[in-house]
């Protein structure tokens, strides 16, 4: 079950770590569908690589800032492409609609691909 916190929160930290163990923390915006957190995220991103090399990584409720707000939760992230991605866009863009303006920005106006981010806790 999602802990309430996730779901409510404005904005979410999701800590990735580095191949050294090193932890990098995150705050993204997000959306919650049943089980899943998702998120979107520019496909070369640091956070991408790090995802790849290791899909372990916490996630808490945080201010815009990174500061957490609430207790983490470990959780597992898979990258998303095609159908997911789209799936992943339109759930964050109904929840923040500012999103809609940074995806339009990042994918047409400065042609960077985007992929989507599905969290899943463990």
């Amino acid at each position: 079950m999602m802990p309430a916190g996730i779901a409510d929160a404005e904005f979410l930290c999701v800590t990735t770590y580095r191949r050294d163990g090193t932890p990098v923390p995150t705050p993204v915006w997000h959306a919650v569908d049943g089980e899943v957190v998702y998120t979107t995220t520019l496909a070369d991103s640091g956070k991408v690589k790090r995802i790849r090399n290791n899909p372990r990584v916490t996630i808490a409720a945080c201010d815009k800032a990174g500061r957490l707000t609430g207790p983490e939760h470990a959780g597992i992230a898979t990258i998303l492409l095609g159908d997911g991605h789209r799936r992943a866009v339109r759930i964050k863009e109904a929840r923040h609609h500012l999103a809609r303006l940074v995806h339009f920005y990042e994918t047409r106006l400065r042609r960077h691909p985007m992929v989507g981010v599905e969290i899943r806790l463990s």
